[in-house]
């Protein structure tokens, strides 16, 4: 409502006074208030009660339309007021945060250019290598690291889009993937740009009457279909638990390089495995703990034909050496025999198998727990029933109490006629006598490394004093260039591995021997300082190699302590 004012004029303080004016009666008694000012009219006792009581209804009228205007302004102060205390909050916050990114940029890793920081993250990123209990542990039942470096900063987020191959290792849990981790998959699929993908899947089927068999089938839904999709850019495949694509026939495997299957004794029909027939082209094969003998054994010959690497681990003898058979062009074969299955071993080969003719195998390493093979060896068994005549890397490694046969040893060396042929011989626990290992690699000239782990029966002073270079002699191993001795018991005379060492390395122009350029040796405490520092003098100089103690001064060791004893 528009106030209208009056305006007196006070003659005496010469100053203009704007009175509110109303119809009402206050209207009235502003008037004669006017008019006896201007007559500078000096009101007496009586009327100054009624003045002052004008003058106060004024002034309640005055307040009385002014005060809505008052409390709307209060409020929009107190408004504004809040509303400066949060941006003085944020501008806090904001101090803080630049202070923090200005000390990120003195930060060592700031300054790393973009080449460094791309294969840091190729390294942490790289192909999943685990066992199936380290599947079983992944955040949310997938492997993210790439996608969680992309979201650190817009730099490393460049970075890894700029890296397609970052994006190719993809590790999936499907019994303990949720459907929040899920969405990650097509990102994984989409930044890998066609490239080769290196897939590990964890897969357990749950019992069909329990509830999470509706949330693992909702699950799968959600990821097998974009992993079929994707088949044909398989480059390794690694399955854990048991086999999510049995029931897949739209598979087409053509670039799988690698294959893995690990703990799939769930799987006893050979059709399960029918989608890996399209993977012809196949270089490695992985089995662990495998024991069906309908599964993957029963595939297509085109299947086995361009297999070079096999590793066969906790098998039994005859499930391995049954799929050993099927695979005839391989090269590389790593063997591992599980326990308790070598009992009855020599007769089930013996009589129930032909022997195996493996004509590619380049580099053969048989690994055997012999716990409870009192009677027969399962490494030299196997040994007498193949033969390879391209053999040139042996590794043979066992237990200590092992039944080790040096005939069937040797038989194997003379069938396959690799005296000559073998460059590289590893021996980790097989008993060898000292005169049985001196006599074998007295055969074996063209052995170029030899490595001799613990035995205390054929680690002695006489073997390295064959093996030291004497020239009146005739040369003991002419061809050796690498030595690695792991030393688990007392010698007499120490010395003598420097001595040999130093003969095989100062070797004259003149001879036809080769010097030795790699020595490794693992020893324990009994062996005295001044020896070691003399094998130091000459891997400084000369060779190359290590020396690592087998034990710890400061805690008891028989062997150490036997010696000490002695003395």
């Amino acid at each position: 409502m528009e106030q209208k004012y009056s305006v007196v004029l006070c003659g005496t303080w010469q100053h203009e006074v704007q009175v509110p004016t109303s119809p009402n009666s206050t209207r009235r008694c502003s008037n004669s208030v006017m008019l006896r000012v201007r007559e500078q009219y000096v009101p007496v006792a009586s009327e100054r009660v009624s003045l002052l009581s004008s003058v106060a209804d004024i002034e309640r009228e005055i307040l009385n339309d002014v005060l809505p205007e008052i409390t709307r302004l209060e409020d929009v102060m107190a408004v504004v007021t809040a509303s400066l205390d949060r941006q003085n909050k944020r501008k806090e916050a904001l101090k803080h945060q630049i202070a923090a990114q200005k000390s990120l940029l003195f930060s060592p890793i700031r300054i790393l250019p973009a080449e460094i920081l791309s294969l840091i993250f190729s390294y942490t990123c790289c192909s999943f290598e685990g066992k199936p209990k380290d599947m079983q542990t992944l955040c949310r039942g997938m492997d993210r690291d790439a996608l969680n470096i992309s979201r650190t900063c817009i730099f490393w987020r460049n970075i890894c889009l700029s890296m397609p191959t970052l994006w190719t290792s993809i590790s999936i849990n499907l019994d303990t993937i949720d459907r929040a981790a899920c969405p990650a998959l097509p990102i994984y699929l989409a930044r890998s740009a066609k490239k080769h993908l290196y897939v590990n899947i964890q897969h357990t089927h749950p019992p069909s009457d329990s509830t999470e068999f509706r949330d693992y089938n909702t699950i799968c839904s959600m990821v097998l279909p974009l992993l079929v999709q994707q088949n044909f850019r398989f480059h390794a495949l690694k399955i854990f638990g048991s086999d999510p694509f049995c029931l897949e026939d739209r598979f087409h495997l053509y670039n799988l390089i690698t294959l893995g299957l690990y703990n799939l004794e769930r799987i006893r029909r050979h059709y399960d495995f029918a989608w890996l027939n399209s993977a012809d082209n196949l270089r490695t094969v992985e089995l662990v703990h495998y024991s069906s003998l309908n599964g993957i054994q029963c595939l297509k010959d085109k299947f086995y034909k361009n297999v070079n690497e096999l590793s066969i681990r906790e098998h039994s003898p005859v499930t391995a050496m049954w799929t050993i058979s099927k695979f005839p062009c391989i090269t590389d074969l790593d063997l591992e025999i599980e326990d308790g299955h070598c009992s009855s071993l020599r007769s089930i080969l013996t009589n129930g198998m032909t022997d195996l003719v493996l004509p590619k195998l380049d580099c053969l390493d048989i690994t055997s727990d012999t716990y409870g093979c009192s009677n027969e060896d399962p490494i030299t068994q196997f040994l007498l029933k193949i033969t390879a005549p391209c053999l040139t890397s042996l590794g043979l490694f066992c237990s200590d109490d092992n039944t080790w046969s040096h005939a069937d040893f040797v038989d194997f060396i003379t069938r396959s006629g690799i005296q000559s042929r073998l460059l590289q011989l590893q021996l980790r626990g097989p008993a060898f006598g000292e005169h049985e290992l001196i006599d074998t690699l007295t055969t074996l000239t063209g052995l170029i490394n030899l490595e001799i782990w613990p035995n205390s029966s054929s680690l002695t002073e006489n073997l390295l004093s064959r093996l030291a270079f004497r020239p009146q002699e005739t040369a003991f191993l002419p061809s050796l260039k690498g030595l690695s001795l792991s030393i688990d018991h007392v010698l007499s005379r120490p010395e003598m591995i420097v001595e040999t060492i130093a003969s095989r390395v100062r070797i004259p122009r003149t001879s036809s021997i080769k010097r030795l350029r790699i020595f490794d040796l693992e020893y324990h405490s009994c062996i005295n300082d001044g020896v070691l520092s003399q094998v130091r003098e000459l891997q400084s100089e000369i060779l190359s190699g290590g020396i690592k103690k087998l034990c710890d001064a400061r805690s008891s060791c028989c062997i150490c302590e036997g010696a000490q004893d002695d003395d």
